[in-house]
């Protein structure tokens, strides 16, 4: 395994960090992954992979010479999804910032269904077709599934 070079981008401010990789593991961006800037460890997005100064979309980690990336706040989505009589609970690991609406397709854990309503940490619950809500606002989702 070694160690990568990273840049997070929050706000105007540029962090250098690194990140733990493990020697084939294949980067792409889009790739969450934790990096550590002294004591602190965030969770950051790729951005951009950069290997003797040009960009690229995936990389091995051993000929990453530069991440630059840009810090996430990861919130636990939950829904509740019903396909006929079946209820099934749905978890996944996304940015606080992911948008969900009401009455448009959504994707939790691989499975794709159709956002009926949603319950919001503040208690109340969007129902009106269009209305929006950032994950890090949502209790839970409820949703159908043909």
């Amino acid at each position: 395994s070694g160690v990568v070079k990273a840049i997070i981008g929050h706000g105007s401010e540029s962090i250098p960090a690194r990140i733990e990789l493990i020697e084939g593991e294949m980067v792409r961006v889009g790739d969450f992954l934790v990096a550590e800037a002294g004591e602190e460890t965030y969770n950051v997005e790729v951005l951009s992979i950069e290997e003797n100064n040009a960009r690229r979309d995936k990389m091995p980690a051993e000929k990453i010479n530069t991440l630059w990336t840009r810090l996430v706040d990861l919130v636990i989505i939950s829904a509740s999804v019903n396909k006929g009589a079946r209820t099934v609970p749905l978890y996944e690991q996304v940015d606080g910032e992911t948008e969900y609406m009401v009455d448009s397709t959504a994707t939790i854990a691989g499975k794709q269904f159709r956002v009926v309503r949603i319950k919001l940490r503040k208690g109340n619950m969007l129902m009106r077709k269009g209305k929006t809500a950032k994950a890090y606002e949502i209790k839970r989702i409820y949703g159908e599934r043909s």
